[in-house]
């Protein structure tokens, strides 16, 4: 990094980063359909405009990141089999 004054940082969940990849046509691309990757280093336009709202500030980075925990924490929590005494009776 050269010009760390100059960096900002952005983050997204794949959700997130899927809807940006379709609305920019990306997903569309051999890479993608293919690779089952897109990559693109220098946002401008367009993707920019679509990115800005994820541009990370530490409070943003640290409420994404324990937002993100919460919900790891939920669906693994909705995930587990149920006990035995909810088991279903085919009879």
């Amino acid at each position: 990094m050269t010009k760390p004054d100059l960096t900002e940082f952005y983050a997204l969940t794949q959700a997130e980063g899927v809807g940006v990849a379709e609305r920019m046509g990306y997903t569309k691309t051999e890479s993608w359909l293919v690779g089952e990757q897109y990559a693109n280093t220098k946002a401008a336009g367009e993707l920019l405009e679509l990115i800005r709202q994820f541009r990370m500030t530490p409070e943003l980075w640290r409420h994404k990141v324990t937002a993100q925990k919460w919900y790891v924490a939920l669906i693994t929590q909705m995930a587990r089999p149920l006990p035995d005494h909810f088991a279903r009776y085919d009879s």
